[in-house]
């Protein structure tokens, strides 16, 4: 077939898949066990053998396939990992799960984020492994992919090929050397990006009838102290002083507010979700000294306290061959534009890249496709740089891992 016309197909297969994540909106979804199957029985018909890896949730599958290259000194497998998941369909104008070719486009939900980086990564590794005795290329390194689950969410599919990979060292296996993530970068070389954290700052009051105020402590004007300092932290973030190189600045901001119960009583408690966005070198530490700093320039009166939730590194790719290495063949095919061949970026989200590079020390680049409407009304990717993105992918394998 074809590799435009497999693309496509692939593609749109995809798209018209729903696999919505269950935990991220109030709406249902549909979740990742109808894609899980339909990607794994895909690289089963095409040599790869599947692996059994444990999902944390039972009905949240995710999928890590390889071809074993033939070792020997100097081996490099090189892993590709994509996800499966979506936001909702609920705000798509349109069948989100149409699939439709028009004007070089493919329209859908996840067309963009990230199905069609996903199958360019898929045609990618089928075409440089799909003869002889070992590889297309007689390839020493493996080849890896994972389609992973929960990437919108919390990312738990990730960590479980993560969990899986270090407690089943391949027998014989080459090291993973190299990640890509096939995110929808515009063709550009993400190299570096922020992380986040999350907490929650709770302060308790005094409920009271709203006309006792010698009884009650009103925990919504209390934390508006709180919030007023919080304040002065975000304007700090974005000061030059704190600035990265490639990243620019760190930021932080308040997410949500609840607190009270009617106009006519004190309310007594109050609590507010909060983020900061991190650059290399800073964590959940940081963010909470900074947070325990403001709260103890507080009213005493009140009970404080701060709750430190979900956490995820910045990436920074410190090896920097496989970087060149992905530079030099992005150039033959994406040539030496703002956004193609060696122009390498700093992205302001954030990525599963940062698991594999801060939990296996893997060197990992996010570089995918062109596409429009990310978690928007309509979502597309351009059939025109997936076959570009594919190409680079597979001379990638091919120069890598031989």
């Amino acid at each position: 077939m074809d590799p435009s016309s497999e693309l496509i197909e692939l593609t749109q297969s995809l798209v018209r898949i729903s696999s919505t994540n269950p935990t991220l909106s109030l709406n249902a979804g549909a979740g990742e066990v109808a894609v899980a199957r339909f990607v794994s029985d895909w690289l089963r018909d095409r040599g790869f053998e599947i692996l059994q890896v444990e999902a944390t949730e039972a009905d949240r599958l995710s999928v890590l396939a390889v071809r074993w290259g033939k070792g020997g000194d100097g081996a490099r497998s090189i892993l590709f990992n994509g996800h499966l998941d979506t936001v909702s369909l609920s705000n798509y104008q349109g069948d989100g799960l149409s699939g439709d070719l028009k004007q070089g486009r493919i329209y859908g939900r996840g067309s963009a984020d990230m199905k069609g980086g996903l199958a360019a990564a898929m045609v990618a590794v089928s075409r440089a492994c799909s003869s002889g005795e070992v590889g297309g290329q007689d390839l020493r390194g493996d080849v890896w992919i994972a389609a992973v689950s929960d990437e919108e969410d919390s990312s738990q599919g990730s960590m479980d090929v993560i969990r899986y990979l270090l407690s089943h060292p391949a027998s014989g296996g080459a090291e993973i050397k190299g990640a890509i993530f096939p995110e929808p970068t515009q063709e550009a070389i993400v190299s570096t990006h922020r992380g986040f954290v999350w907490a929650k700052v709770k302060v308790e009051g005094k409920s009271a009838h709203g006309s006792m105020h010698s009884l009650g402590i009103d925990s919504i004007a209390e934390m508006g102290s709180f919030l007023h300092g919080f304040r002065d932290l975000c304007k700090g973030l974005l000061s030059d002083e704190r600035s990265n190189p490639v990243l620019g600045n760190a930021s932080a901001h308040a997410g949500t507010i609840q607190g009270g119960e009617e106009p006519s009583t004190y309310p007594g408690s109050c609590q507010v979700t909060l983020e900061r966005r991190t650059l290399p070198g800073e964590g959940r530490e940081t963010f909470q000294d900074e947070l325990e700093g403001i709260v103890a320039r507080l009213d005493t009166r009140c009970q404080w306290e701060v709750e430190m939730g979900t956490t995820r590194p910045p990436l920074e790719v410190k090896d920097l061959g496989f970087l060149r290495v992905v530079q030099e063949v992005s150039k033959l095919h994406l040539g030496e534009g703002v956004l193609g061949g060696q122009a390498v970026f700093g992205g302001s989200f954030w990525t599963d890249a940062a698991l594999f590079s801060s939990e296996m020390g893997i060197p990992s680049v996010v570089l995918g496709p062109s596409g429009f409407g990310i978690h928007e009304e309509v979502e597309w990717v351009d059939v025109e740089s997936m076959n570009r993105i594919s190409m680079v992918y597979e001379d990638l394998i091919r120069n890598f891992s031989s």
